[in-house]
């Protein structure tokens, strides 16, 4: 309640197992949050989003309240990773030998961008490498469709399709940020701008960088690359953090 006085919730906390249910209110009166403390209770501060509680003592990490899929409040633990974890980087290469030019969606878990977006199935003149081989392409599908991935950074390197260093890409090829929303059949897919993003890296005309660049990549989210014929790309792009059994996992350094 604030002024070093708190009142009781009708709910009642195991810090064993991090769960609560709810429980008949024993004292309606304020209460000395001195008091509080010498007991070990848990207390709420007032301006704290209701639905997410950061213990004082006795518990690592907040908990936070969650609804399972029939309506039962439950509560989950959100953990952070050791500060020993690195950011991860992946790599992607894009290739198109094709005589035309082509888009494709990376990531798009559930398709709804693909859909929305009348986005084909990459054709055979279509290539893929980067972090994960030659699988880069399904790697990232499966993992849309796993967890969430926020990330910070990306760079772009573009290049002929016979690997010589060009910007073609940057001057007749795109690259979108993609939200689907399939409830409403919208989609949010807003360009990359590639003539800000020059920066310090202006004597090299085939790098594009944009550090400021942030993006949670979901089940209904993809990124859209556009590769005018006989280009290529590879991208770059850092994880800040993702989406584990805890709730998102931030990287420390």
């Amino acid at each position: 309640m604030g002024n070093g006085k708190s009142r009781q919730l009708p709910l009642l906390w195991n810090p064993k197992t991090g769960e609560t249910r709810e429980a008949p209110i024993s004292n309606s009166r304020l209460i000395d949050d001195s008091i509080i403390n010498r007991v070990g209770a848990a207390i709420i501060p007032q301006k704290m989003n209701s639905k997410q509680v950061s213990y004082q003592t006795k518990i690592a990490g907040p908990i936070q309240y969650a609804e399972k899929p029939y309506g039962e409040v439950s509560t989950v633990r959100q953990e952070e990773a050791s500060a020993g974890e690195s950011r991860r980087v992946l790599t992607i290469s894009i290739t198109n030998t094709e005589a035309t030019a082509e888009t494709v969606a990376l990531f798009d878990g559930l398709g709804h961008v693909k859909r929305m977006a009348n986005i084909a199935v990459p054709k055979a003149g279509v290539t893929f490498d980067g972090t994960f081989g030659a699988d880069t392409y399904t790697v990232l599908q499966e993992l849309g469709k796993m967890v969430a991935l926020k990330f910070k950074g990306i760079k772009f390197q573009a290049f002929t399709s016979a690997g010589a260093k060009a910007d073609t890409y940057f001057t007749a090829g795109s690259f979108r940020s993609a939200v689907a929303d399939p409830l409403q059949y919208n989609l949010d897919n807003p360009y990359e701008s590639f003539t800000d993003l020059v920066g310090q890296n202006s004597f090299n005309t085939n790098i594009r960088q944009n550090d400021q660049y942030r993006f949670l990549m979901t089940p209904t989210s993809a990124w859209i690359v556009t590769l005018p014929t006989a280009t290529a790309v590879t991208i770059t792009a850092t994880v800040d953090s993702y989406e584990g059994s805890f709730g998102m996992v931030r990287f420390t350094k």
